[in-house]
């Protein structure tokens, strides 16, 4: 009568199988989980509760159509933190692109303001002076440069 093995021993009997497979295997073809089971004489639900996430990294090294969900998941993951990296970067870019402009804008404002008020203040002189001296100023529109 044989004695069965504990879960802990199993588990390093399978990491130890699954190792020794993956070494030889060119492929994921040729490294499943299915050949892993069997060779240990397990069902393939049981070695995937001992050996999953070991199973799938190891896996996911080989040649083969096949990629692991964490493998692009996690890849994806990566893509996403950089683009949300960038997406920030661009808007302090910006806000800061925008808020020199409006301080441009506000700057030109201000001069052209200075401006108007000095041109009201030379017309209310002018007017002042003409009104003084009673003399009517009739402009000549014939002789237009």
């Amino acid at each position: 009568m044989t004695q069965r093995m504990s879960s802990t021993e199993r588990r390093k009997s399978v990491l130890k199988t699954m190792r020794e497979m993956h070494k030889s295997a060119k492929n994921q073809d040729e490294f499943t989980a299915k050949k892993i089971a069997q060779k240990e004489g397990i069902s393939v639900v049981w070695f995937y509760h001992l050996a999953g996430n070991e199973f799938r990294k190891l896996r996911a090294e080989l040649d083969g159509p096949r990629r692991p969900k964490e493998t692009v998941i996690s890849r994806l993951k990566t893509q996403v933190r950089a683009l949300k990296k960038e997406v920030r970067e661009l808007k302090a870019k910006l806000k800061a692109a925008a808020l020199e402009e409006i301080a441009e804008a506000i700057r030109m404002i201000e001069s052209l303001d200075s401006e108007n008020r000095m041109l009201r203040a030379e017309v209310k002189m002018l007017r002042q002076r003409i009104a003084e001296s009673e003399v009517v100023f009739v402009p000549n529109y014939n002789n237009a440069e």
